[in-house]
C-alpha cells in the first residue's frame, strides 16, 4: 500500500514536471518565432557589443551580463552574433515564465476536494490549470514578450527574481513538518541552523543577481519580513527569533562570493576595451560606476508627475499588459489570497508594491521594463484567482466531463494576450535599426570621423562597426562623453586615436554644472573638427551652431562637415544613395514611437539632399530627391512645395499648381503654397503677354 502511494506521488511530481517543460517550450518557441534577426533599437547594440568584446557597459557595468553573453554567443553557432544574444533573452523568458508555473504550484498548494465518487483526477489536473494559466499570461504580456525578443537585460533579470521567490517559498516551506508553509496549523519548528542551504542559496544567487542589475533589491522588504515572520513563530520554543551571528556569517560570504564578480570592471578596463564606460581603474570611478550615481538626476520628480504616472500605469499601463479581460482574474485572487493567507498575500505585495513605487519616481524613457516583477506578481495572483473559481467548480459539477471542460476553458485564457499582442511584438522582419546603421555609413569616405550623439545610432553603430565590422576604419567620437566629470573619455581619446590631433585641454570636471559642461562639449567637437578637417572626413547630424563656420551637405542620414570655400558640393551630394529600409512601409510590421520618429529621418534626409540640387540649380535631381522623401511621407509639405518649384523653374506649369493645390488640400493655411501659386500664376501671365 505504501509503496502505491510512492508511486502516485513520484507520477504526480512527474507529471507536473513535464508540464512546466512544456510551459517553457510554448514560451520559448512563440519567442523564436517572433524573434529580433539582427540588433534592434535601445541598450541592446550597446550590451551586444560589450558582450563581444568583454567590454564595460553603462553603469553598473553588468559584469555577468558581458561574461555570460560572451559564453553564450562562443558556444551557439546560430545565426548573427545579435541574434544569438536576442535568443539569451528568449531563452531566460522562457524559464521565467516556468519558474513563474512552480511558483504558482506552490502559492496555490492545498488539498484539493475530491468529488463524491472518489476521482482523483479532476482535482489534480485543476491543480495544474492555474499554474499553467499565471505562466502564459506573463509569457504574453506586452512588455515582458518584448524584451524577451531583443537582447536586453530585463529577462535574465526576472528570472533572478523568479529564483529568489522560488527559493524563499521553499525555505518556508521546509519549516513545516507537514510541507505546508502557508497553513494556520501548528508546526513542528526546526532550526535555521538545521536546514541553512535555501537561505544560503538565496543569498548566493541575491548577490549573483546584483551583479546583473540591482532591480532585485525590491525582494529585500519581503525577504526580511518572510524570515521575521516565519522565525516569530518559533519564539518562546527552544529556539530563538533571529538567526545567531555564526549564521549572519556565513549568509553574509554566501552573498559577498558572487557579488565580487564586479572585479571583472577595474580588470577589464586595465585593457582598454574599445567599449570601456566610465574607465573604472580607479577606486573613485570603480565607486561612481557600480552605485549608478550618473543616473540620480532621474529621480527627480514632482509630487503632480508622480500622481499623474500612479493614475496612468493604474488605468492604461497594467490592464494593457495582460488585457483588460484578464485583469478581472488577477484582482479575484488578490482579494481571495488576502482572505486565505495573509502572510503569502503580504509576502507578494511588498515586492509588487516597493516596484511600483521605486518606478513612480524614477522618470526614465523606458521605465515599463522596470514593472517587471510587478508584473510576475500580478501574473501569480491571475493563477490563484483562477485557482479559486476552480476549486468553487468542483462543488458544482459532479461529473468529471463537466469539470474538465469547465477547466480547459481557463486554459484558453493565454490566447488572448497571444493574439491581442502578437502584432505588437512580432519582430521577426524587424531591419530597421540594422538598415538605419548601413544608410548612415554607406555614403562615407574611407577612415571617416563621425560625431555619434544619441543612442539610437551610437548603440547600434558599435555593432555594426565593432562586431559585424562595417566601415572598420571609422572613427568614432561619442559626444556625450566629451565632456564628463572624471574626463575618463577625452583622455583616452589620443592612445584610442592615435592618428587624430587633439589640442584642447584634458581636465577632470568635478563640481561643473550641466550648462557648462556642454558649452566645454562643443567647443572640444569644434576643436576636433578644426585639427582634423583637412585630414579626414568629418560627418555629424546637422548642427546649426555649425552652420556658420563650415559646409553641412547632407549625405546620407549625416551631414559632412566642410570648409565654407569647398568646391565638393555636388560631389558630396551625388554618393548618396537611395535608402534601404526594409520593412518601413509595411504596415503590418509593428513600429513604437521611438522607430516612428527615427523613420521620420528618411524622408527629412531626401528632403534636405534635394534642397541642395535645387540651390545648384540641378532641377532634375532635386526633384528625384523630393519624390522619395513623398514616397515615405506623402504629408511631407516641403518636399511637395519643393517638387513645386522645381516644376516652376523647368516651366512646368500644371504640375507645379497641382503641387501646389495639393498643399491647400492638405494644410489651407501653408503660406508658402500661395506663394507658389502667386509665382506660377505670374510666369503664366508672362509668357502669355509675350505671346
Amino acid at each position: 500500500m505504501g509503496k502505491k502511494k510512492l508511486k502516485k506521488k513520484d507520477t504526480s511530481s512527474q507529471v507536473m514536471f513535464l508540464t512546466g517543460i512544456i510551459v517553457f517550450l510554448i514560451s520559448f518557441f512563440t519567442y523564436l518565432k517572433t524573434l529580433t534577426p539582427s540588433i534592434p533599437l535601445h541598450d541592446a547594440g550597446e550590451l551586444v557589443t560589450c558582450a563581444y568584446l568583454l567590454g564595460i557597459p553603462h553603469p553598473p557595468g553588468y559584469p555577468l551580463y558581458c561574461l555570460l553573453g560572451k559564453l553564450w554567443i562562443t558556444i551557439l553557432p546560430i545565426g548573427n552574433i545579435a541574434y544569438r544574444m536576442n535568443m539569451l533573452s528568449a531563452l531566460c523568458g522562457a524559464l521565467t515564465c516556468m519558474m513563474v508555473y512552480f511558483i504558482s504550484l506552490k502559492v496555490g498548494s492545498r488539498k484539493w476536494e475530491v468529488g463524491s465518487k472518489g476521482n482523483t483526477l479532476i482535482p489534480y489536473f485543476s491543480s495544474l490549470v492555474p499554474a499553467v494559466v499565471a505562466a502564459l499570461i506573463l509569457a504574453f504580456a506586452v512588455t515582458f514578450w518584448e524584451q524577451a525578443v531583443i537582447a536586453e537585460k530585463y529577462t535574465l533579470n526576472a528570472l533572478f527574481t523568479t529564483f529568489l521567490l522560488f527559493i524563499l517559498l521553499k525555505w518556508a516551506d521546509s519549516q513545516s513538518t507537514e510541507h505546508e508553509a502557508w497553513s494556520t496549523k501548528k508546526r513542528n519548528p526546526r532550526s535555521m541552523l538545521q536546514s541553512p542551504g535555501l537561505l544560503y542559496l538565496f543569498a548566493f544567487t541575491l548577490g549573483l543577481s546584483f551583479t546583473h542589475h540591482f532591480q532585485t533589491i525590491f525582494l529585500l522588504p519581503t525577504t526580511i519580513f518572510l524570515v521575521i515572520t516565519v522565525l516569530w513563530e518559533k519564539k518562546g520554543k527552544t529556539y530563538s527569533l533571529f538567526p545567531t551571528l555564526y549564521s549572519l556569517l556565513h549568509l553574509t560570504l554566501f552573498f559577498t562570493i558572487p557579488f565580487s564578480l564586479y572585479i571583472y570592471l577595474p580588470l577589464r578596463a586595465i585593457f582598454h576595451p574599445a567599449i570601456n564606460m566610465g574607465d573604472p581603474t580607479t577606486l573613485e570611478r570603480f565607486l561612481e560606476h557600480i552605485q549608478t550615481t550618473q543616473f540620480s538626476g532621474y529621480f527627480e520628480t514632482s509630487i503632480t508627475d508622480f500622481f499623474y504616472r500612479l493614475y496612468t500605469y493604474t488605468t492604461q499601463f497594467f490592464p494593457n499588459q495582460f488585457t483588460i479581460y484578464l485583469v478581472l482574474f488577477g484582482l479575484i485572487g488578490v482579494f481571495f489570497l488576502f482572505k486565505h493567507s495573509l502572510r503569502l498575500w503580504t509576502f507578494l505585495s511588498l515586492i509588487l508594491f516597493t516596484n511600483i513605487l521605486h518606478s513612480l519616481c524614477y522618470n526614465i524613457p523606458n521605465i515599463q521594463d522596470y514593472y517587471l516583477p510587478a508584473f510576475i506578481i500580478f501574473a501569480i495572483w491571475t493563477g490563484y484567482g483562477v485557482q479559486y473559481l476552480l476549486m468553487q467548480s468542483n462543488k458544482w459539477f459532479k461529473y468529471p466531463l463537466p469539470s474538465i471542460l469547465y477547466s480547459l476553458f481557463f486554459l484558453l485564457l493565454p490566447v488572448i494576450p497571444l493574439i491581442s499582442h502578437y502584432h505588437h511584438n512580432d519582430r521577426s522582419q524587424d531591419y530597421f535599426a540594422t538598415d538605419l546603421v548601413r544608410n548612415i555609413l554607406n555614403p562615407m569616405e574611407d577612415k571617416p570621423i563621425i560625431f555619434l550623439e544619441t543612442d539610437d545610432t551610437a548603440f547600434p553603430l558599435w555593432y555594426i562597426h565593432y562586431v559585424e565590422k562595417n566601415m572598420p576604419t571609422a572613427i568614432l567620437i561619442d559626444v556625450p562623453f566629451l565632456a564628463v566629470h572624471y574626463d575618463w573619455y577625452a583622455k583616452a581619446l589620443p592612445e584610442k586615436y592615435p592618428e587624430l590631433a587633439f589640442s584642447f585641454k584634458f581636465q577632470d570636471m568635478l563640481g561643473v554644472r550641466a550648462k557648462e559642461l556642454e558649452k566645454i562639449r562643443q567647443e572640444r567637437i569644434t576643436n576636433i573638427i578644426a585639427d582634423n578637417i583637412n585630414s579626414h572626413p568629418i560627418y555629424k547630424l546637422y548642427d546649426p551652431s555649425l552652420a556658420n563656420r563650415y559646409l553641412l551637405i547632407p549625405q546620407g542620414i549625416f551631414s559632412k562637415v566642410l570648409s565654407k570655400d569647398t568646391e565638393e558640393l555636388c560631389q558630396v551630394l551625388d554618393k548618396n544613395k537611395k535608402f534601404s529600409y526594409r520593412g518601413v512601409m509595411d504596415k503590418k510590421i509593428f513600429k513604437d514611437k521611438r522607430t516612428e520618429e527615427l523613420i521620420s529621418r528618411y524622408p527629412q534626409t531626401y528632403y534636405n539632399i534635394g534642397t541642395f540640387y535645387f540651390q545648384i540649380k540641378q532641377y532634375d535631381k532635386a526633384i528625384e530627391k523630393f519624390k522619395q522623401a513623398l514616397e515615405l511621407d506623402p504629408k511631407h509639405l516641403n518636399a511637395r512645395y519643393g517638387l513645386g518649384m522645381c516644376y516652376k523653374y523647368k516651366g512646368l506649369y500644371p504640375k507645379a499648381m497641382a503641387e501646389f493645390k495639393g498643399i491647400l488640400a492638405i494644410e489651407p493655411n501653408f503660406d508658402k503654397a500661395y506663394y507658389g501659386i502667386n509665382c506660377v500664376e505670374q510666369e503664366q501671365g508672362k509668357r502669355n503677354s509675350n505671346r
